[in-house]
């Protein structure tokens, strides 16, 4: 979601119904990928009745990236090896969307 835990919590919030019963995909990044935070949010989605799909990319940024890092990145050379991992993981969000309309 790209917010700070209180922004994030204030929209979960705010959209808790709209959001209800809905498939969700967490992709996350970071030098370990960002995995515990994903698990974070995934317990938070489930608690209010979201249906967190089973791909869950975690994007990592190499060491190097991160220290050279002047606070932007270039997302299609520093993901390039994650590509196929998200397109797989949009195409079971799109399953369970489609599976979430019938």
């Amino acid at each position: 979601m790209g917010l700070s835990g209180s922004s994030k919590k204030n929209a979960i919030d705010h959209l808790y119904r709209e959001w209800a019963d809905k498939p969700v995909m967490i992709v996350s990044y970071g030098g370990h990928g960002g995995g515990k935070a994903a698990a974070q949010l995934q317990e938070v989605c489930e608690g209010i009745g979201m249906r967190p799909i089973a791909a869950r990319p975690a994007l990592r940024l190499s060491r190097t990236q991160i220290e050279a890092n002047s606070g932007e990145i270039d997302p299609a050379e520093a993901f390039a090896g994650h590509i196929e991992d998200v397109r797989a993981a949009l195409a079971e969000l799109s399953r369970a969307r489609t599976a979430n309309t019938q």
